[in-house]
């Protein structure tokens, strides 16, 4: 309980230094179906319809977690002291008129032995579109199943969705400190509220990835500030079975739009005032490591094994990663 205590008076320090990086001006109210919706029946039912990968969803509020794991009791203490105690809220998390849906529940993606408990945690946002489209958002930064606490919070009238981590720990030992990320939905994703973000002039992007215990994509991509890239591909850049004849060397220019895209999320997320280093605790993960070289030869390197150093660096290896197939290359 000591933990908690002091835990939640950073929590409010935290958000009480966190100011909003523009002028906020709320979008007027369009009804919309989510408005309406009052039962885990019809929330369950809206989730289900929308993305064939949830068809087994599950609404289940924080507390009603039955799963054997020591960090779920933690978590359990947590939601009751920020009063989560529902399965899903509701908010405008992108400013366009259309509530959203923040939901929290068992995706039922069990293994043997686990069919009748609440084995999986999931959280995710509904977001709601023009035209009656919908899509949806996981705010899940690692994919470790690991519970946590979503509450929907306003900085300056403006809503973010406020992720609260407990630590977690097996007999003892802490293998994660608390953690608070505060998401704002941008890029079409959540990833950190950034503030005070400069314009770093970009002069080349090289990222690189390692192999791990399976048939993770190994390669290697650099892009200069002229959009010419150059891919090494590894091993298993293009099909799961090994085959050395797809592999190599590529050359490539980058369009403009997705160019653009990498440079705006780099100065988003403050790329050099990042952590050197980041790790996830499990073994036998795919890590990368990240050089960024900027204003007349400065560089910033930075080393991230699991891939999921932050929402905002996930974000960008994800769209580096895309380049391999979205893109135009010509082998060597």
């Amino acid at each position: 309980m000591k933990f908690l205590i002091l835990f939640l008076g950073c929590i409010i320090v935290s958000c009480q230094n966190i100011k909003s990086e523009d002028t906020f001006s709320k979008t007027k109210l369009i009804p919309s179906k989510i408005d309406s919706l009052k039962s885990r029946f019809e929330v369950e039912n809206l989730i289900r319809n929308c993305d064939i990968n949830y068809k087994k969803f599950e609404l289940k509020r924080i507390e009603e977690l039955d799963r054997d794991y020591e960090r779920d009791s933690l978590t359990k203490l947590l939601a009751k002291k920020l009063k989560v105690n529902s399965s899903f809220f509701k908010a405008d998390f992108d400013n366009n008129g259309l509530t959203d849906l923040l939901v929290i529940g068992d995706n039922k993606k069990c293994y043997y032995g686990f069919e009748n408990k609440s084995c999986d945690f999931n959280s995710l946002v509904l977001m709601n579109f023009k035209g009656g489209n919908y899509k949806i958002s996981n705010v899940e930064r690692t994919s470790f199943n690991y519970s946590f606490v979503p509450k929907i919070e306003y900085i300056n009238n403006n809503v973010v969705l406020v992720i609260y981590n407990p630590k977690s720990e097996y007999r003892g030992h802490v293998y994660e400190k608390e953690r608070i990320d505060t998401l704002t939905y941008k890029f079409d994703t959540f990833i950190e509220l950034a503030n005070n973000h400069k314009q770093a002039n970009i002069e080349k992007i090289e990222y690189s990835t390692s192999p791990c215990f399976g048939t993770c994509p190994v390669y290697t991509l650099t892009i200069d500030n002229k959009k010419n890239a150059v891919l090494l591909a590894k091993e298993y850049n293009f099909s799961d079975e090994y085959n050395d004849n797809d592999e190599g060397f590529f050359n490539g220019k980058i369009e403009d739009e997705k160019y653009n895209e990498l440079i705006n999320i780099l100065n988003y997320i403050d790329f050099s005032k990042l952590k050197d280093e980041y790790h996830v605790t499990a073994t036998c993960q795919s890590g990368c490591m990240l050089k960024i070289t900027y204003n007349n030869g400065k560089v910033k390197t930075i080393g991230d094994y699991g891939q999921v150093g932050t929402y905002g660096l996930k974000l960008l290896y994800q769209k580096i990663s895309d380049l391999r197939f979205n893109q135009k290359w010509t082998k060597k």
